[in-house]
C-alpha cells in the first residue's frame, strides 16, 4: 500500500495542472506527466487526476484533486476530525478543527511502493510538488501517521492516521 500525502487547501481554486509543470520545468526538473501540458485537463482549474514519473524505470507519483460535492473528499475530512481526538489539549483540538473548516480542496499525493531513502530527485521533485499546492492553496501538508505542518514545513499538529 502507498504512503499517502494530503495537502488541506484553504482557497476554493488551483492554479492549472499546466502551472505546476512550468514551475517544475523552470526549477530544472526533468519528469514526465500525464495528462500532458497540451490536454485541456491540464489547462483546467477543475483537474481531477495527475500521473507525475520522476524516473522513466520507477512506479510515478499520483495526484488526485478532491473537491467539495466529493465522496472521498467528505469520507477523507470526516477521518480527519476523528483523528483530532487524538491532540492531547482542547486548545490544539480547536485549532486544528478551525483549520480542517477552512479546507476547501484536497490534493492527495499518493507516493509510489517502490520509492527510497536514496531516490533523492524525487524526494526533491515531491517537495517541490507540495510546496506549489501549499503555497498556492494557502495550504497544510498532513503526513500519515505524523501529523499537520504548516507552509514553513514545521509540524503543527501530531494526529493519528485518517484513513485505513
Amino acid at each position: 500500500m502507498a504512503y499517502t500525502l494530503r495537502v488541506l487547501v484553504r482557497c476554493d481554486r488551483l492554479p492549472p495542472l499546466t502551472h505546476l509543470y512550468q514551475e517544475l520545468v523552470d526549477e530544472g526538473f526533468r519528469f514526465g506527466v500525464w495528462p500532458g501540458p497540451d490536454d485541456a485537463e491540464a489547462a483546467s482549474t477543475d483537474w481531477t487526476e495527475a500521473i507525475l514519473y520522476h524516473a522513466p524505470d520507477r512506479d510515478p507519483f499520483t495526484l488526485t484533486r478532491l473537491a467539495p460535492g466529493d465522496e472521498e473528499m467528505a469520507q477523507e475530512m470526516a477521518a480527519l476530525r476523528a483523528s483530532l481526538e487524538t491532540l492531547p489539549t482542547l486548545e490544539e483540538r480547536r485549532q486544528a478543527h478551525t483549520v480542517l473548516a477552512q479546507t476547501q480542496q484536497l490534493v492527495r499525493v499518493e507516493l509510489p511502493d517502490d520509492l527510497t531513502e536514496e531516490d533523492e530527485g524525487a524526494w526533491t521533485l515531491l517537495d517541490a510538488v507540495l510546496h506549489f499546492f501549499v503555497r498556492h492553496g494557502n495550504g497544510y501538508v498532513h503526513a500519515e501517521q505524523d501529523g499537520l505542518y504548516d507552509r514553513d514545513g514545521r509540524l503543527v499538529f501530531a494526529l493519528s492516521n485518517p484513513v485505513d
